[in-house]
């Protein structure tokens, strides 16, 4: 069986999630724990496709809960503030890739 250790590789980054505006701070971590949810469901579903249908449907609710979250969250932040984390899950895929590279 395959075990997926969302904490541990999914969310590593929170602690580093910095909005623009410190009023939407919590908005901003919000958003990025949804989003990084959601990317693991999304792989998740992934991995068992073709494996097991069940944890394949139960991997896409859970990925649609999770996108339909973050999306709700990124509505209610200011477009620079979404850019800005945006650009910032940009940066830590960047170095989390280099990081990989580089044990190689």
């Amino acid at each position: 069986m395959i075990k997926f250790d969302l904490h541990k590789e999914y969310i590593q980054h929170v602690g580093r999630i910095r909005a623009i505006n410190p009023k939407y701070q919590s908005l901003a971590k919000k958003w990025y724990l949804n989003f990084r949810k959601y990317d693991y469901w999304v792989d998740v579903a992934s991995v068992w496709d073709d494996v097991d249908p069940r944890k394949v449907k139960h991997a896409d609710r859970n990925s649609e809960r999770y996108f339909d979250s973050y999306i709700f969250i990124q509505s209610k932040l200011p477009k620079r503030e979404v850019a800005n984390l945006v650009k910032q899950v940009q940066q830590f895929s960047d170095e989390d890739f280099a990081e990989i590279v580089g044990s190689v």
